[in-house]
């Protein structure tokens, strides 16, 4: 018996919190989690940033007010007892070049200025291209930093600073694949990693294997961006703003993907986006 399988046969119930990059599932987690747990097992959903120092002067009052409740939370996870509380810890890892992608149109393109008040049909694929192209290519740097970083200072390092109660040194310590999925254990925290692309059948498995099998997971995934229209837009613009080589290398180096992909896996998708621009031009 695994380490994992004796810290929950203790009879200890689990807390379980979601902390995942965006565009990964995230929402989804959020909506069946609460549904499908015992009362009071679930906590919240935090995206990556949320975990990560930030300045209460630059942001909004309504941004305040989403980190003080943030901060709420993250001080009740504090005051459990690594002897009487085990914390499970749930993430999602993405194609790091699609996960971009659509980040990028989440945070950057639906916003925007340029695209207020339009619908799809009032751009050609060239206009919208042209429009969005030179915001990518300023942003891209950014997002992969946050996407090489993520598991070393989020999963890694910010559980060890946020949560010292807990006895966490590290999840490397004991990180295994099970199946469709991966798993940590270290001090009283509990991780699982899920693949997004097979995510509900992933965590369905997980909740099983911690003796939560009586559970009705859906099927159906949370879409945010479904009902927003542009998907010609959204297809053309992957297809005609590719990565530069030397970031597209940079992306399939992410280390949280690897963790439920092979090297032979890892170098498919990359050359599947090749071979897709290379179609498209």
């Amino acid at each position: 018996m695994g380490a994992m399988d004796e810290a929950m046969d203790d009879g200890v119930a689990p807390r379980f919190l979601v902390i995942s990059q965006n565009k990964t599932g995230t929402t989804t987690l959020g909506q069946v989690l609460p549904t499908t747990l015992p009362p009071g097992a679930y906590i919240a959903k935090f995206h990556d940033h949320r975990l990560r120092p930030v300045d209460p002067a630059t942001m909004t009052p309504k941004k305040y007010a989403f980190r003080q409740h943030d901060l709420g939370v993250l001080d009740g996870i504090r005051a459990l007892d690594a002897r009487t509380g085990r914390l499970v810890v749930v993430t999602a890892t993405r194609d790091p070049v699609a996960r971009i992608y659509s980040h990028f149109f989440e945070k950057r393109v639906y916003p925007s200025s340029t695209l207020r008040g339009t619908v799809e049909a009032d751009w050609t694929a060239d206009g919208f291209l042209a429009a969005f192209r030179p915001l990518f290519h300023e942003t891209l740097p950014a997002l992969l930093r946050g996407e090489l970083s993520f598991l070393q200072e989020v999963l890694n390092d910010g559980l060890a600073q946020e949560f010292p109660n807990l006895g966490f040194r590290g999840l490397a310590e004991n990180l295994t694949r099970s199946g469709s999925y991966a798993r940590y254990h270290s001090g009283a925290v509990i991780g699982l990693v899920l693949p997004s692309e097979d995510l509900l059948p992933a965590l369905r498995a997980a909740l099983a294997d911690l003796g939560i099998a009586a559970v009705a997971v859906p099927d159906v995934m949370a879409n945010a961006a479904k009902d927003r229209g542009f998907s010609r837009l959204y297809r053309a613009f992957m297809d005609g703003v590719p990565f530069p080589d030397r970031l597209l290398d940079l992306a399939y180096r992410s280390p949280l993907p690897r963790v439920l992909r092979s090297p032979a896996e890892i170098d498919a998708l990359r050359e599947g986006w090749i071979a897709r621009w290379q179609t498209s031009a």
